[in-house]
C-alpha cells in the first residue's frame, strides 16, 4: 500500500465523474469544523457551476436520521464530506439506490471485498458501484496526520480541473484545523499540498514567535491576554502589558495608532523575544517560544485571514455558531462573507472564554453536577450550560492546557435542543479514542460514535444521558 496507489485512485474517481460533464442535481453533506468548511467550499467550486441544483447541509454529527431522511430526496449525486466513512454501513442502509460519493479522511469501518481489492489496485470494479468511498485509510494511509478532509477534496478536485491549484491553501487551512500541523510540522500528503501552495506563490511560511494574532492584532492586544506561550508580564491588564513595552524600548503606538507586531524592527523584535525569554526563566521549557506560521500572501496584513491558522480558527466560529456558510465563502473570497465571518469570530472568542472561565469555575469548585474527576480521566458534562456545537473546541484547549495532566483522557459533553447528548474525547497521552469509544459502546445500544485516534466524538440520545455516564466512567477507570 502506498501514497502513490491512493494518489492514483483519487484520479481513477475524479475523472469519473469529470466525464458525467454536467450533473443535474447534487447535495454535498459536510462537517461543520474548519476542515469540514474547507471541504465543502472546494467542493462547492467544483459542483456548483457543473450542476443545475447545488444544495448544501453542513451538519455537527452525520446522525442516522440524517441519513434514512435522504431517502425520498430526488437528487443525481449526493457527496459526503469529512465524514461518511463512519456511517457508511448506514448510507448503504438506507441510501442502498442512490448514487453516493464519499470523500472523507475518518477511520473506516469494516471494508467491503471490493475495498479490500482497491489495496491491490484492482479499480474496476469498485468504480461500477453506486457508492464510491475515498479514503487514505483505504491506503494505509493515516488520515489523522497524513491528509486532511479537505486535503482528499482538493486533489479529487484537482483533478476534475487543474486550476484548482489555485485554491491549494484552502486544504492546508482543513489541516490546521484539524492540527495536522503539529509535531514538526506537516507531513506526506499534506507536506505536499504545502509545496504546492508555495510554488503557487500563494503561501509563506515563517518562525516566529508563538503567539495567535499575530497580523490581525495590534502588538498591546496580542500581549495583553496571551497564554501561550506563557507571559506572566501580559497575562494581566493593559498597563503591565504597557510597562512590559516600554521597558524594553518598544513603542506601542506610531502617532495615534496601535502598532502591529509584523511592523517591529528586527531590532524591536530580538528585544521582544528576549524580554519574553525572561519571564519565562522559572519555566520547563522557557525557550518553546517559536512556531511556525503559514501565511497566505494575497490576504492583506491586519486581516483575520492571513494567517492560516487564524482562518482555521475562524471558520470553526463560524460553523460553531451556525454560520457555516460564512466561512465557506470567505474561503472562495467572497467579500461580503468575509466581514461577516470577521464579525462572528468575535462572538465565538466571546463565548470561548465564558465557556472555559464556566469550566474552571466548577472544576475549582469540584461540582459534582458537572465535573467527575480522577487520576485516569476528567468528564466535563455541560448540560444546557455550554453550547453543544462547543464541547470539541473546548475539549481541544483544555486538553492542551498547562493545568491538565498528561495521560489523562478527557470529555466533554453539553445537550443539543433536540434531546441529544453531544460528546467529544480527547487525550493528553498515547490512548486510543476510538478504541475507547468502541468499548463504551460494546455495551450501550443508543447512539453513534466516530472520530480519529487522538479526537473522537459521540451522540447519544438525552435521556440515556445518566446511562451513558455510567458506561463511560466505567470504561475510563479501566484505561
Amino acid at each position: 500500500m502506498s501514497k502513490e496507489l491512493f494518489l492514483d485512485f483519487i484520479k481513477v474517481v475524479g475523472n469519473k465523474y469529470k466525464s458525467k460533464g454536467n450533473l443535474k442535481k447534487v447535495k454535498l453533506i459536510s462537517h461543520l469544523d474548519a476542515d469540514g468548511i474547507s471541504s465543502a467550499a472546494l467542493l462547492t467550486k467544483i459542483f456548483k457551476p457543473r450542476s443545475s441544483i447545488f444544495s448544501t447541509s453542513i451538519l455537527n454529527q452525520l446522525r442516522t436520521e440524517d441519513i434514512e431522511s435522504m431517502k425520498d430526496g430526488f437528487f443525481d449525486l449526493y457527496v459526503f464530506s469529512d465524514l461518511g466513512s463512519g456511517q457508511i454501513d448506514r448510507i448503504r442502509k438506507f441510501l442502498p439506490d442512490k448514487n453516493i460519493l464519499i470523500l472523507d479522511h475518518h477511520e473506516c469501518v469494516e471494508l467491503t471485498k471490493e475495498e479490500e481489492e482497491l489495496k491491490d489496485g484492482k479499480f474496476d470494479n469498485y468504480l461500477k458501484e453506486n457508492i464510491i468511498q475515498v479514503n487514505p485509510h483505504m491506503f494505509g494511509i493515516d488520515g489523522g496526520r497524513e491528509i486532511s478532509g479537505a486535503g482528499v477534496c482538493f486533489l479529487f478536485s484537482l483533478v476534475i480541473d487543474k486550476k484548482m491549484s489555485k485554491l491549494s491553501y484552502i486544504p492546508l487551512i482543513g489541516a490546521v484545523g484539524d492540527v495536522q500541523d503539529s509535531d514538526g510540522g506537516f507531513v506526506s500528503i499534506n507536506k505536499d499540498i504545502l509545496e504546492m501552495s508555495i510554488k503557487e506563490g500563494l503561501v509563506e511560511v515563517k518562525k516566529d514567535l508563538r503567539l495567535f494574532g499575530i497580523y490581525s492584532k495590534p502588538l498591546i492586544m496580542l500581549l495583553q491576554n496571551v497564554q501561550d506561550p506563557l507571559i506572566p508580564y501580559s497575562s494581566e491588564k493593559f498597563q503591565k502589558t504597557m510597562n512590559f513595552l516600554e521597558g524594553m524600548g518598544i513603542k506601542m503606538k506610531e502617532g495615534n495608532r496601535f502598532r502591529y507586531y509584523y511592523e517591529l524592527s528586527d531590532e524591536e523584535k530580538k528585544k521582544l523575544e528576549m524580554g519574553i525569554l525572561m519571564t519565562r526563566k522559572d519555566c520547563k521549557n522557557p525557550s518553546d517560544i517559536y512556531s511556525t506560521h503559514y501565511i497566505i500572501k494575497s490576504e492583506k496584513e491586519e486581516s483575520a485571514f492571513k494567517s492560516i491558522k487564524e482562518f482555521a480558527t475562524l471558520l470553526n466560529g463560524c460553523g460553531r455558531l451556525g454560520k457555516p456558510e460564512y466561512g465557506l465563502y470567505a474561503c472562495l473570497n467572497d467579500k461580503k462573507m468575509k466581514v461577516e465571518a470577521s464579525k462572528l469570530i468575535k462572538t465565538y472568542k466571546t463565548d470561548l472564554v465564558h465557556y472555559l472561565n464556566w469550566v474552571k469555575k466548577v472544576r475549582s469548585e469540584n461540582n459534582k453536577e458537572f465535573v467527575y474527576d480522577s487520576d485516569k480521566y476528567l468528564i466535563i458534562n455541560g448540560k444546557e450550560e455550554i453550547l453543544h456545537t462547543m464541547v470539541g473546541t473546548l475539549a481541544s484547549i483544555l486538553s492542551k492546557s498547562k493545568d491538565f495532566p498528561k495521560g489523562k483522557v478527557l470529555m466533554t459533553m453539553a445537550r443539543t435542543p433536540k434531546k441529544y447528548l453531544k460528546i467529544s474525547l480527547r487525550t493528553t497521552g498515547n490512548h486510543n479514542l476510538r478504541e475507547i469509544f468502541n468499548e463504551i459502546f460494546k455495551n450501550f445500544d443508543y447512539g453513534e460514535y466516530g472520530g480519529h485516534v487522538s479526537a473522537s466524538g459521540a451522540i447519544v440520545p438525552l435521556d440515556k444521558e445518566e446511562e451513558f455516564l455510567n458506561r463511560s466512567i466505567e470504561v475510563l477507570s479501566k484505561i
